[in-house]
């Protein structure tokens, strides 16, 4: 249970990390859930300025 309970709060930190630097971005915030969903299910580590970077 604290596995998934680790998992949850980790997709909440990239999903606000994701919507307040591209609030202005991404008007459908769906787009910004499915990031961290990837990012969480595949145990990747996210980088935010690194996403950013990429995604420009």
């Amino acid at each position: 249970m604290e596995d998934v309970m680790s998992k949850v709060n980790e997709y909440k930190d990239i999903y606000s990390q994701l919507k307040k630097r591209l609030r202005w971005k991404v008007s459908d915030s769906r787009s910004l859930m499915m990031v961290p969903s990837l990012y969480v299910t595949n145990e990747r580590a996210f980088d935010l300025d690194r996403f950013v970077e990429i995604s420009d």
